[in-house]
């Protein structure tokens, strides 16, 4: 009974030593609540009347020692029971409360007083920023007495976060609408009158960036010298959003649209200069106010400004197509300039780049026809006219894009497409582009630069049409008769080629390739014959067959007696060389020059073998009738016609009937001694020009024509059936749309239809290789 009895009696005298201690406790915190009171009431006053505080530092070291004493009190009564923390909670919670009813009521004093005052923006800014500074100042020197006890006994919101969130809930949430207005107002006066925004301005905003973050310091910043917020996470994005972000795209959306309306009047370039300074008004405003906001608020002004006004200024009347006309180049980039800022507004300019220019191509095809069913010109003539039109747009339309739209990749596809589009509209292109090549390098007045310019605009063209394989017909044929001119310039025709298969990626210029080797090997091989007779120089070209253009051979001519010695010597060296190989003279495509000496002077012809020939007949008589010149020459009154009526034109020859009148046989011919030209030098190598007008030839021309188009025809089968069964090979199986999509992919030499496609893979499954799939028809299985 006395053991329980003490025990009775010690925690009776514990409860009593507590409660002193916890009144004591009470009486200390009053007393130091009274003395910050009076501190906060003094630090108002110096802020209210724009003095520097100066407080006592014996009074703040007495206070700042009596919360640390109650402090360490504190967390020694924690240590002897941990069962007690009565008092380390009342003195947190307390301290707490106070301190958050200090800044309550000196925020109330500073919200009373700006309603107090005049409401107007300017007003409104001045008097905000002088509670702001002044705020964070009270809150500085505040907390500076409670340093310890925030720093290491209060959990949770710092005493710094207690102080922000205070001045949001009892100031700034209560002037937000107010201070939403004065930065309308503020942004309104720099839009519309160039007025600057205040500097001042921002620190509303940046309030919005920080006011709802809860792990803040209140530090003064010697370099700005003023007191400053600094966050230690993210600063909060939702509140900004929310409270600021959102109202301002708002209000920006109905300025934009409302001074949209106003200037739609306006000219497509004046339009653009007008937006171009909205625009730089809005990137300032952002700069300075809104960089947070950046994404958000370019994406609005970009959406209405450039996107949704882009369609109407590129194709208003006097939009890019009236700029591309008048050449008003300046105007152009300023359109583009203001276009590419929104990648999707690019697709306007790239639409009104391809109607113009295949607008003005359809003009040049156009004028090309009338010219072809009006006066008749030579094939040579309207090759040269046609690409000298179409070079010249394609210049032009390349300068605007290279110099004033940046080469952009999307108008660049536009560019393609336009003179794509116009080349192969055309269905003389393939033989005119042949055309222009053979002129461009038979041309001996052309310098090295002019050779060069015209094969880089010669691939321009050739990279965009689609039937290359028909162009490559066309080429073979004028690059064979190239090739068998003396002295024909071999490397550039191999440097043409090269480029021709750099950009087709076949082997379907292998034939090309072999006829100029050709060529180098008869050169490298005549460099061995001694030609023997110092009056006749011979140069005889060996061509394999198969590569070279299918033409008629002339075997049963008889040349002149020179020139078979000539060609015994060749043929001798040649079986030397070459004894499984048979070689068969072709007089019909050769070319040579003659000496021809009239009773005045000498000039030089530059003619055919089979002109040689027959023309070589008049050594012995200055007389002959047709029919002797056949029975010499054995040349039929065709051939004899195309190589003699050409020295009837230049009155080399004289006849009783019309100039390009056919032969008869009984017709005499004669030489005329007396023959005089100002020129030493005649070029009359058979031409289309001076070969009588024949019913047979058009029909020959014609069946030629249906050869040539047969042959392409069997090549493109090859080349489709090649390509699928690659295609299968490599997949195995593989769905219709895929193969049809490859076939078109890789095969460049000429753009296959997908009909055609089609009938190629019904060939091959019925030549068995490939199948279709059993349950899905649409699915292709290579047969191994």
């Amino acid at each position: 009974m006395s053991k329980q009895k003490t025990k009775t009696q010690d925690s009776a005298t514990i409860q009593v030593q507590n409660l002193a201690a916890q009144n004591k406790f009470y009486e200390t915190l009053t007393k130091v609540f009274k003395d910050v009171e009076n501190l906060s009431t003094e630090i108002a006053k110096c802020l209210k009347d724009g003095l520097t505080i100066k407080l006592s530092n014996k009074m703040i070291m007495e206070i700042y020692n009596v919360v640390y004493g109650l402090a360490e009190n504190a967390c020694q009564q924690q240590i002897q029971d941990k069962k007690q923390q009565n008092v380390t909670k009342t003195l947190e919670t307390e301290i707490q409360d106070q301190y958050t009813q200090f800044l309550k009521t000196y925020l109330v004093q500073l919200r009373e007083y700006i309603y107090g005052q005049p409401q107007q923006a300017e007003n409104i800014l001045q008097i905000f920023n002088e509670h702001a500074v002044n705020y964070k100042a009270y809150s500085f020197w505040l907390r500076k007495i409670y340093y310890y006890l925030d720093k290491f006994i209060i959990k949770g919101s710092s005493l710094n976060a207690i102080s922000l969130r205070q001045f949001k809930i009892e100031y700034f949430d209560c002037l937000k609408p107010k201070l939403l207005q004065t930065i309308f107002y503020f942004v309104h006066q720099f839009r519309n009158e160039s007025i600057p925004v205040p500097q001042n301005l921002k620190s509303i905003i940046e309030f919005y960036e920080i006011i709802d973050i809860n792990e803040v310091e209140l530090k003064y910043d010697d370099d700005q010298r003023k007191y400053v917020y600094r966050t230690k996470d993210a600063k909060s994005q939702k509140y900004y959003a929310e409270n600021l972000e959102q109202p301002f795209l708002k209000e920006s959306e109905k300025y934009y649209l409302t001074q949209i309306e106003e200037n739609k009047n306006l000219l497509t370039i004046e339009f653009v200069h007008w937006a171009n300074k909205i625009i730089n008004k809005e990137e300032e405003i952002i700069h300075k106010l809104f960089p947070r906001s950046q994404k958000s608020l370019k994406n609005k002004f970009e959406l209405h400004i450039i996107k949704n006004q882009s369609h109407w200024l590129v194709n208003h009347q006097n939009g890019l197509k009236y700029m591309l006309q008048m050449e008003q180049l300046n105007d152009i980039a300023t359109l583009y300039k203001f276009c590419i800022r929104v990648k999707e507004s690019v697709s306007h300019i790239a639409r009104a780049f391809f109607e113009f220019f295949d607008q003005e191509g359809n003009i040049i095809n156009q004028t090309e026809q009338e010219i072809r069913q009006g006066q008749p010109k030579s094939q040579a003539e309207q090759a040269e006219l046609y690409f000298q039109k179409i070079i010249q747009l394609m210049n032009r339309a390349q300068n605007v894009l290279e110099v004033y739209m940046d080469n952009n990749i999307d108008i660049q596809s536009s560019y393609n497409s336009a003179f794509g589009s116009i080349l192969n509209k055309n269905d003389k292109t393939p033989l005119w582009l042949s055309i222009y090549c053979d002129m461009t390098i038979r041309n001996e007045k052309n310098n090295t630069n002019d050779v060069d310019s015209r094969i880089h605009n010669i691939l321009r063209i050739f990279k965009l049409i689609h039937h290359r394989d028909v162009f490559f017909k066309h080429y073979q044929k004028f690059l064979s008769i190239r090739l068998l001119i003396p002295n024909a310039n071999i490397d550039i025709e191999k440097q043409l080629v090269q480029k021709f298969r750099g950009e087709t990626g076949t082997n379907i210029l292998s034939s090309l390739s072999m006829m100029i080797n050709d060529i180098d090997t008869s050169r490298r091989f005549q460099e061995d014959i001694d030609q023997g007779d110092k009056y006749l120089e011979c140069n005889i070209n060996l061509i394999s067959q198969g590569c070279w253009p299918q033409i008629n051979i002339l075997t049963n001519v008889n040349p002149p007696q020179k020139i078979l010695n000539q060609i015994g010597v060749f043929e001798q060296k040649f079986k030397q060389k070459f004894q499984q190989r048979e070689i068969i003279w072709n007089y019909g495509q050769g070319t040579g020059e003659i000496n021809f000496k009239t009773n005045n002077k000498n000039y030089q012809l530059s003619v055919s073998t089979l002109q040689i020939v027959s023309f070589t007949q008049f050594n012995k008589e200055i007389i002959l009738t047709v029919q002797q010149l056949m029975d010499s020459t054995n040349m039929t009154k065709v051939d004899l016609e195309n190589s003699l009526i050409p020295f009837v034109c230049f009155k080399i020859l004289k006849r009783e009937k019309a100039d390009l009148d056919e032969f008869t046989l009984d017709e005499k011919l004669r030489l005329d001694l007396d023959y005089q030209n100002k020129s030493l030098r005649l070029k009359l190598q058979p031409n289309p020009k001076m070969q009588p007008s024949r019913a047979q030839q058009k029909q020959n021309m014609a069946a030629e024509e249906k050869q040539m188009n047969e042959e392409i025809q069997k090549q493109r089968e090859y080349i489709v059936d090649s390509q699928i069964v690659r295609l299968m090979k490599s997949r195995k199986t593989i769905p219709h749309s895929d193969l049809i999509e490859g076939c078109e992919k890789t095969i460049n030499i000429f753009k296959p239809e997908i009909q055609f496609i089609k009938k190629r893979i019904e060939h091959l499954i019925d030549k068995d290789y490939i199948k279709r799939d059993e349950k899905d028809w649409n699915i292709y299985h290579y047969i191994n």
